[in-house]
């Protein structure tokens, strides 16, 4: 009986609070039972401070883990550079700037070594050209109430003719060409953990 009463006063005063806040935090158990979505969103931004260097900053809010990035030729269609974050994962925190062919340091590295090269094999990735597209897709992990999920956005960028570097209108949808989407599929799999 006591629990019944607890629960039934617990229900009542997270309405109440909804009912004077307008709100109820989305990853409480009253948000999940309400329906609440939580919030959960990236955004990336690149510049080039120095010629022939890019710099992208990844802002996040409601993400748990990063899990890869994929940066791709919008012209040629090939992969220029790609890395994933596993077997655990790394705080957005952590990898809130990378910089164009460099793998980012994050705590603990190189003892667990989660952040890695999944493209090109070996060495470098080719510079950027001017006037070439690029697209840099983002792979992440959120939580719903009661639910892990995942994620993945697409960021468009033009590398200007004096290589500043000029983000594309945003869209909800990008088409990978196929070189690309291979590469995706590989990084998402088993052995993308070796």
């Amino acid at each position: 009986m006591k629990r019944k009463i607890v629960v039934a006063v617990m229900v009542v005063a997270g309405l109440a609070a909804l009912s004077l806040t307008g709100c109820v935090s989305p990853n409480s158990i009253l948000g999940g039972i309400l329906g609440c979505k939580a919030v959960h969103e990236v955004s990336l931004t690149c510049t080039s401070p120095t010629p022939g260097s890019l710099h992208c900053k990844v802002q996040t809010q409601g993400i748990n883990a990063i899990e890869s990035l994929l940066f791709w030729s919008e012209q040629t269609g090939e992969p220029l550079w790609a890395i994933t974050i596993a077997p655990t994962a790394v705080e957005p925190k952590d990898l809130a700037e990378i910089v164009y062919g460099v793998l980012p340091d994050v705590p603990d590295e190189p003892q667990l070594r989660r952040v890695r090269q999944a493209f090109p094999a070996e060495g470098k990735p080719r510079q950027i050209a001017p006037g070439e597209r690029f697209f840099v897709s983002v792979v992440y992990q959120y939580d719903e109430p009661l639910t892990p999920c995942g994620g993945k956005k697409s960021f468009g960028f033009e590398v200007q003719k004096d290589g500043s570097i000029q983000a594309l209108p945003a869209c909800d949808h990008v088409d990978l060409p196929p070189a690309v989407e291979k590469l995706e599929i590989k990084m998402s799999g088993p052995e993308s953990v070796e």
